[in-house]
């Protein structure tokens, strides 16, 4: 069930039709589009546990201790129905030392409370920006 919210919403939706004609571009108020609101998979502890995750299990490069480099490195991956992290992949680099520590730590991730919609766990998409700074 890999569908994104843009999708369902406007599958959902799909029976409001919208008018041509550019005096009329406000919508109706009598408009109401009931989704039901997905819950967002989490890190187990919340955002702060997460911060604390990447700071204690986060290390900088051997191979990059010489140098004066610092930035991020934007990994993508997918909390799937079972809480556990899959298809982890860089979406902006910063080197490929970096980029592979990134990935490491997001592989070896905890399984996390994953998210749902309609009661039932679905898979999530994430973009996380990982900061390498000194």
């Amino acid at each position: 069930m890999k569908h994104t919210l843009l999708f369902l919403f406007l599958f959902t939706c799909s029976q409001i039709s919208f008018s041509q004609d550019s005096t009329n571009s406000k919508l109706p108020d009598s408009i109401i589009c009931a989704l039901p609101i997905p819950e967002q998979a989490e890190f187990p502890g919340g955002s702060d546990s997460l911060f604390i995750y990447f700071k204690q299990n986060l290390k900088w490069p051997k191979s990059e201790l010489d140098k004066c480099v610092t930035g991020k490195v934007y990994v993508e991956f997918t909390v799937a129905s079972d809480g556990s992290i899959k298809d982890v992949k860089v979406i902006k680099g910063l080197s490929p030392a970096f980029d592979k520590e990134a990935i490491r730590v997001v592989e070896s991730m905890p399984k996390w409370i994953p998210g749902k919609q309609n009661g039932k766990p679905v898979e999530t998409k994430f973009k996380l920006p990982i900061t390498f700074k000194r």
